[in-house]
């Protein structure tokens, strides 16, 4: 999705509603290869962050408070993070 899409997407929405990432994966048995429920997890958008990748990316944070707690100390040290997507600071 880009920044324009997502900017028109919230601009049908009331400007102090609350932003929830609810993340869902699929929930097999162990030894299974069928699906037998759907998890589903909301966080509240803890922060954006751009990072210095070959691709323009935003990335929206959010996730369990002591993971996010960290991930956000370590973006102020500016210490060499591996986000994935290559070329990565």
């Amino acid at each position: 999705m880009r920044v324009t899409e997502l900017i028109d997407i919230l601009s049908d929405y009331p400007p102090d509603a609350d932003v929830v990432v609810s993340v869902v994966a699929p929930v097999t048995e162990p030894g299974g290869d069928e699906t037998t429920e759907i998890l589903i997890d909301h966080y509240d958008l803890a922060g954006i962050h751009m990072p210095e990748t070959d691709r323009d990316l935003v990335l929206l944070i959010t996730g369990d408070d002591d993971d996010v707690d960290e991930l956000l100390d370590l973006l102020e040290t500016e210490e060499q993070i591996d986000w994935g997507f290559g070329n990565d600071a």
